[in-house]
């Protein structure tokens, strides 16, 4: 079964962009640009990941989070949050949400498609974004390596 991914955004550009992206990648992916309409449509039928922007209006990703946390449904659901500028502010807001939560810059594009993969719990993500970097070794992704890891609790 693909996992379906919940893509929240209130910039059209970015939504259809990283939609393209990620159903490129095999997933399955439902956007939203209304934080509101999203925490309704999760409390009928969670996704396997939620993705959602941190500054939008009338609700940011922060607040959007908390109250799906509130419901049964949602409570444990693995989310991550993209924002264009990483703050202390932001940073702290986030953590409060407890482990199951990730925030990363939209800029970060492997970073986010690693969270994908360790959100949703399938198989090699099966699209790599172009990146430079170091060769593979024994500190690489590449090949399990000790920063192959990722902080998502046991999907099951």
């Amino acid at each position: 079964m693909v996992p379906n991914i919940l893509l929240v955004d209130d910039d059209p550009r970015f939504l259809e962009l990283f939609a393209m992206i990620l159903r490129m990648a095999g997933y399955d992916v439902s956007t939203m640009s209304c934080p509101v309409e999203a925490e309704l449509s999760i409390g009928k039928t969670p996704p396997s990941l939620l993705i959602t922007d941190l500054n939008m209006v009338p609700m940011d990703g922060v607040e959007l989070v908390r109250r799906v946390r509130c419901s049964r449904l949602g409570a444990a659901l693995p989310t991550v949050i993209l924002t264009s500028i990483i703050t202390e502010s932001a940073v702290e807001r986030v953590r409060e949400l407890g482990p199951a939560v990730l925030l990363i810059s939209k800029l970060e594009m492997e970073a986010i498609l690693d969270a994908v993969h360790g959100g949703t719990g399938v198989g090699p993500r099966p699209l790599t974004v172009p990146c430079w970097g170091p060769p593979a070794g024994p500190d690489s992704t590449a090949d399990g390596g000790p920063h192959s890891q990722n902080a998502w609790p046991a999907v099951k």
